[in-house]
């Protein structure tokens, strides 16, 4: 048995995923596109299209979490912009704050969370 502090209550992923059923593909096939594509490619004015089309996925996401009253009990980690990453700084402000909730036991991950790539 493991040690960790667990204080989070059981979360219904299928929840979770029907809310964010409509944007899911979208974010999956943006972040394949940027991460593919070469940055002689990716610079510019494509890069502010990435930037908007993440923009606009993110407000369509919090507009969805909002209507199926999620956005009531559950707080919501927006996926960083690999167009627009936050300095190093800052990333190692996120990562420590991730972990200190995943210590406590608060994030929720679909269970192959951890087996992707």
């Amino acid at each position: 048995m493991s040690d960790r502090r667990v204080h989070g209550l059981p979360v219904d992923l299928d929840e979770v995923s029907r809310a964010l059923n409509e944007t899911r593909i979208l974010r999956l096939a943006l972040n394949v596109l940027y991460d593919n594509l070469s940055s002689d490619i990716v610079d510019g004015p494509v890069e502010d299209v990435f930037c908007k089309i993440h923009d606009h996925l993110s407000e369509a996401e919090t507009s969805a979490l909002v209507r199926f009253g999620l956005a009531e009990h559950y707080v919501i980690i927006r996926p960083i912009s690999p167009a627009r990453p936050p300095e190093p700084a800052a990333m190692k402000e996120i990562a420590a704050a991730i972990r200190t909730l995943e210590e406590h036991g608060m994030l929720v991950q679909s269970p192959d969370a951890r087996n992707r790539d």
